[in-house]
């Protein structure tokens, strides 16, 4: 398969991006063609079929989206007209080719692009979605479930973490909060532990205090996370 910084895309040239998102799987059959053809063939590693595969299927899907998305009006029918869009899009189909994303990650990804394209989003919104996009590729599945699952207790009653600690409202400890969210994410709690450093690192999640101790206010969602969650769920 041809790989996508070599195909030289114009990443303004609507009609060619759309002609590319169709293509993989021919892409992907002459890929084959040219491994099985070749004389070191039964060398070369399978991973590397798997993933042209992944990333064949991944662009479909993509494009097939696009489309649907448009036809429906809810994405700009022009959806490259400026450079914030053309940049979002550009990276996002570069980190596809790069480092195929799995499923969760894929999903929240597509939303912040298909959030820069909406239909009435205004300069300021775009260039605010290519930025979110580039802390969003720093995420991994995981971070990406413990964030949604912090986002649906937000969405039911921002107070509801404060319910479920010690009820009377102070700080809740680690343990509990880990316990309480592995729950949510059918996780290990020491997973639960990783994913939430990364988080808190990227200033998603509040910080914890001196104590380790963690707030419960609007379910430990920092304002850049309530943000970033409002971008990876909308589409």
């Amino acid at each position: 398969m041809t790989h996508f910084n070599d195909k030289l895309l114009q990443i303004g040239n609507q009609q060619q991006i759309a002609e590319f998102l169709r293509a993989p799987t021919i892409a992907l059959a002459e890929f084959l063609t040219a491994v099985l053809s070749a004389p070191d063939s039964a060398r070369l590693a399978a991973g590397h079929i798997v993933q042209a595969a992944l990333k064949g299927r991944l662009f479909e899907q993509l494009g097939k989206e696009i489309e649907e998305l448009r036809t429906a009006g809810r994405i700009k029918e022009d959806y490259f007209a400026t450079h914030n869009q053309q940049a979002t899009l550009h990276d996002l189909l570069k980190f596809i080719d790069e480092s195929p994303p799995d499923e969760e990650l894929f999903k929240a990804l597509k939303s912040v692009f298909f959030c820069a394209v909406a239909a009435g989003t205004s300069a300021q919104d775009e260039l605010k979605a290519y930025q979110i996009l580039q802390v969003c590729k720093e995420l991994r599945s995981g971070n990406i479930l413990l964030l949604k699952a912090c986002w649906k207790l937000y969405e039911e009653d921002p107070q509801q973490l404060k319910k479920m600690g010690d009820g009377h409202g102070g700080p809740i400890s680690f343990i509990k909060w880990t316990d309480i969210m592995a729950e949510k994410v059918a996780l290990p709690a020491g997973l639960v532990d990783v994913h939430t450093t990364k988080l808190e690192d990227l200033k998603l999640l509040s910080a914890r205090t001196p104590a380790g101790a963690i707030n419960w206010k609007n379910c430990r969602l920092s304002s850049f996370g309530l943000e970033m969650c409002q971008y990876i769920t909308r589409f």
